[in-house]
């Protein structure tokens, strides 16, 4: 995060998230159910899925990222889509001239 602005993609960051505590809170409660077990292990299966999918979401974004970008860029072009321009504002620097005073 830089600057405290909000990180590009925070919505699918959010749903991802919160589809793997649904899984995991429903992997837990049915090994409470179906399982027979007991609560601490049941939070442990909890715990072990959601590292899981982090896991699982880190290294599938890295792979999807390396492996797609170029051909989806080749597309897009081939497509006639162009490339957004960004536009950086560059900070004012304080003039270090003094100005003359009238009287």
């Amino acid at each position: 995060m830089k600057n405290g602005h909000i990180p590009e993609q925070w919505q699918l960051k959010l749903w991802i998230g919160l589809a793997a505590l649904a899984l995991a809170a429903v992997a837990r409660q049915s090994a409470i159910d179906t399982g027979g077990m007991s609560s601490f292990n049941a939070n442990l299966i909890f715990i072990g899925i959601i590292v899981a999918f982090v896991l699982l979401y880190l290294g599938f974004s890295d792979f999807f990222i390396k492996t797609f970008e170029s051909a989806f860029q080749s597309l897009f072009k081939w497509l006639g889509f162009q490339e957004r321009q960004t536009i950086e504002l560059a900070e004012a620097e304080p003039s270090t001239e003094s100005l003359p005073i009238s009287e």
